[in-house]
């Protein structure tokens, strides 16, 4: 065998492990960011189901009262609000993990 050709099937080989080696750090790269935003989103669903517990317990608070209109009770509409905060944000986290998840060209 010629040592020209073996050295040119080197070159080519460790081309291709350095593009494969490229490939998979870009991957674990996103794969990662994909983990910390759904760890974000699960952080966000468990801020928004204590809010909707306190809204549960003021609704408990107010059934015995003559003022039971809700949604004019100041601290379910300051809770309300923040539900509609989370879920602004969970959809923009959503939507994020959805552009990483893409597979570029």
């Amino acid at each position: 065998m010629n040592l020209v050709k073996i050295k040119g099937w080197f070159k080519s080989g460790l081309k291709r492990v350095k593009w494969f080696v490229a490939l998979i750090s870009e991957r674990l790269h996103v794969e990662f960011a994909l983990i910390k935003i759904l760890s974000d989103i699960e952080e966000l669903k468990r801020k928004k189901g204590e809010l909707a517990k306190g809204i549960g317990e003021r609704v408990i608070e107010l059934r015995d009262t003559s003022d039971y209109d809700l949604f004019s009770d100041a601290e379910i509409k300051r809770l309300l609000k923040e539900i509609e905060t989370l879920e602004e944000e969970m959809n923009a986290l959503k939507s994020k993990a959805g552009e990483l998840s893409k597979v570029e060209d």
